[in-house]
């Protein structure tokens, strides 16, 4: 996605929806800021999300106090 925001052809999209899988990455601090950077990218080009929800199908994360979810759905929209 980063190449779609770069090379502009994001500008020809409305609406994009994300499964986010944070599994793997909560210590992990430049895979964090690539999910972080996109996010921030998103915004740059108009996009503002609207929904977010968590996918329950694996459980919780792996986190200390097991407390939170490692997929996420995620729906930008483009504000015009």
């Amino acid at each position: 996605m980063p190449e779609w925001i770069t090379s502009g052809i994001i500008d020809k999209v409305g609406q994009v929806g994300l499964e986010i899988h944070t599994n793997g990455i909560s210590n992990d601090f430049e895979e964090l800021s690539k999910l972080v950077d996109l996010m921030r990218n998103l915004n740059k080009v108009g996009f503002r999300l609207i929904s977010t929800s968590n996918n329950e199908c694996v459980g919780k994360a792996a986190d200390f106090e097991n407390i939170y979810f490692n997929l996420l759905e995620a729906v930008f929209y483009k504000h015009k």
